[in-house]
């Protein structure tokens, strides 16, 4: 069992304690890992640095390392030994910085500590037999089974590479695992309402920095450097904060101006909801509503640090229909950032190809139905409705909002802002949809549509 005395642990063992906790218990990595910094201080930023490593590396590869392990071993009965195996053996494979037998050696010694010899003694013939032979592993081909072949390679569930093959094809579907198995650009947003993207940069390079703006955000900058963002005294400040470029970008398209009443439907953590009330010019009112109470305070606490005063938080349910009447025709813009699958930040949350099944794609695009068709009785007439999923499936995507269009004879496409876009973003599909792509623009993958009410 893992110690739960965590006040001496090494950064292995450290590891081992968060990916149980990810993968056991079903914890979020980013969560796991904050909440066991905040409560073991002792541990040192090379230390933070390696645990942080580990813990996303092995969630990343789950898929490869488990088929490495059933190749030297069926004897597994205990979850927490076969994290230890995935822990050594990603080390060997994957950190060339790290010796093979310095690897062996740790996770042998925590095999031991935490289990006994006889664990540790098995650890070990599993790793030094892996360490001998994993030049001749046999991996599946392309040509005898194409969705076991790319589940293995690039370490994602079957149901999902034969889901992107039937959609997408062989080669995009390859392309597309081998992107989101990179380790992400940390992006942030400048906040305009305190500092300009060309200021800020002059100061994270007086830090000796590195950064740039980015491609197609006016306000984004990308870190080239390894740093905590939430480290650096400009974020304390407010002048930043952080959100990958594809979400920035859907602020853009809903385009709020100042005096606008601003309804963000579904909005914790709050990147939107301050992002909008930044383009505002903090003049009007945006309603920030979550079910969540409690994530309401995420936003909150966003809007004091960037200096924001326009932002309401309402804890409340879309799908009912006492949020409908209370908010009837109220709203020049409305934004609804739906609950999704988010197949399109893989990269960032490696968890969720191994957290998702086929079956919630269905379940969670009738909630997005349910909230976009209530979202809609909110607008004025001439206003705009925003709908934004960060994920790649056609039923929370394209089919999704054609079926809205179908059943709300009063809005339309919007097409004159997709247009005013196209010189800061993605082009747009031709029926008027927006699409990013990790392959083709190094951010998230996101969709929006972009209504008008008519009438």
């Amino acid at each position: 069992m893992v110690t739960k005395d965590t006040k001496n642990v090494t950064a292995r063992e450290a590891a081992l304690i968060v990916l149980s906790r990810v993968l056991l218990q079903s914890a979020y990595p980013d969560l796991a890992l904050e909440g066991f910094f905040a409560k073991n201080p002792h541990l040192s930023k090379k230390e933070i640095s390696l645990v942080t490593e580990l813990v996303y590396g092995v969630t990343r590869w789950i898929g490869k390392l488990d088929y490495i392990i059933n190749l030297f071993t069926t004897r597994i009965k205990k979850k927490e030994v076969q994290n230890l195996l995935r822990l050594g053996i990603y080390q060997i494979l994957f950190l060339d910085r790290i010796p093979d037998y310095a690897a062996i050696n740790e996770t042998v010694g925590l095999a031991k500590k935490l289990y006994g010899d006889r664990v540790g003694n098995f650890v070990n013939a599993v790793l030094r037999r892996l360490v001998r032979d994993k030049d001749s592993i046999v991996y599946p081909r392309v040509e005898d089974d194409p969705v076991k072949y790319i589940s293995v390679k690039h370490s994602f569930p079957p149901w999902l590479v034969r889901r992107w093959i039937g959609t997408m094809g062989l080669d995009q579907t390859e392309k597309l695992c081998h992107t989101y198995n990179q380790v992400p650009p940390i992006t942030v947003r400048t906040n305009t309402l305190k500092t300009t993207r060309e200021r800020l940069i002059e100061a994270f390079s007086a830090r000796d920095i590195r950064s740039t703006p980015t491609r197609y955000s006016p306000d984004g900058i990308t870190f080239f450097s390894k740093i905590d963002p939430a480290s650096i005294p400009e974020f304390e400040l407010g002048l930043f904060t952080v959100q990958d470029e594809a979400s920035q970008l859907i602020s853009y398209l809903l385009n709020p101006h100042p005096g606008d009443i601003v309804l963000d439907a579904c909005s914790a953590p709050g990147g939107k909801s301050t992002h909008i009330a930044e383009l505002m010019g903090n003049e009007g009112e945006v309603i920030s509503l979550d079910i969540n109470e409690s994530r309401l305070g995420l936003v909150e606490r966003q809007a004091k640090r960037l200096g924001i005063g326009i932002i309401r938080t309402v804890c409340t349910d879309l799908s009912g229909e006492d949020c409908v009447r209370e908010f009837q025709n109220r709203f020049d813009k409305v934004l609804v950032d739906a609950p999704c699958s988010g197949l399109g930040t893989i990269r960032r949350n490696p968890d969720i190809k191994w957290r998702r099944r086929e079956k919630d794609i269905l379940e969670l695009s009738e909630i997005q139905f349910k909230i976009l068709s209530h979202a809609a009785c909110m607008v004025k007439t001439n206003g705009v409705l925003l709908y934004s999923v960060c994920t790649l499936t056609g039923e929370e995507n394209e089919e999704l909002c054609e079926r809205f269009l179908k059943e709300n004879q009063g809005f339309r496409i919007d097409q004159e802002r997709i247009s005013a876009l196209q010189s800061i973003s993605h082009p747009f599909e031709e029926k008027g949809f927006f699409r990013t792509s990790p392959v083709i623009q190094d951010m998230d993958g996101f969709f929006s549509a972009r209504f008008r009410k008519v009438s």
